[in-house]
């Protein structure tokens, strides 16, 4: 009878002194990558704006040059997204590399983007984002089809 109240006692006070683990594992949430609210994008010397250039096609909009808010070529636009109606939301771009290798492709809004049109009818596209601030944002993963 003693040996069983000692080995209880014994078993008691380590239960007690053993730290408490929870079945259950939380993983904790990356962090977000925010965007700057982007500026408005001002029309380069001998350019006007394209109205509505959602509505233009993808064979259009690809592979036109992506200018920084310096005006300086940062990348070149390879595509369009399309949403589940079938409409443009937004402007696939790789940004800096050569050749097409070490590029980095992000998705933009077309709040993030305005395309303009000189009189000879050559596009560009014009981000008030810095070609820093691109390479920062998440990659790009095209959905599943």
């Amino acid at each position: 009878m003693k040996t069983v109240k000692i080995a209880t006692l014994v078993t008691a006070a380590m239960m007690l002194s053993a730290p408490a683990y929870s079945q259950a594992t939380t993983t904790p949430e990356a962090p977000a990558v925010t965007t700057p609210a982007p500026a408005p994008v001002a029309a380069p010397e001998g350019y006007s704006p394209v109205p509505d250039f959602a509505t233009m096609t993808a064979d259009q909009l690809q592979g036109i040059a992506l200018h920084g808010p310096d005006n300086t070529d940062i990348g070149k636009v390879t595509d369009v997204e399309l949403g589940a109606d079938g409409k443009a939301t937004g402007l696939i771009a790789d940004i800096g590399g050569f050749l097409g290798m070490g590029s980095h492709t992000v998705r933009l809004s077309f709040e993030e983007v305005g395309v303009f049109s000189n009189a000879d009818g050559r596009l560009i596209a014009l981000t008030s984002l810095s070609e820093d601030t691109l390479k920062a944002l998440p990659a790009y993963e095209k959905p599943a089809q």
